[in-house]
């Protein structure tokens, strides 16, 4: 099983695309929701998981996002 943390960041995103770009299947994405982040990353965030063509459930001040590629 593939978990990832998602912070919407240079980093993870940065992960996200070499597991996509390998073919290697991602289980479930978390993403640690302070309630406290920029309205701008959270666009970011789910024009990422649309482009990696992946079904996410985001709720603001939620600990997690449930994922499906």
């Amino acid at each position: 099983m593939n978990i990832v943390s998602f912070g919407g960041g240079t980093n993870s995103a940065a992960l996200l695309i070499g597991l996509y770009k390998h073919k290697i299947p991602i289980d479930l994405i978390t993403f640690a929701d302070t309630g406290a982040e920029h309205p701008h990353t959270y666009q970011f965030i789910l024009y990422f998981l649309d482009f990696l063509e992946i079904v996410c459930i985001l709720q603001k001040n939620q600990l997690l996002m449930l994922c499906s590629g």
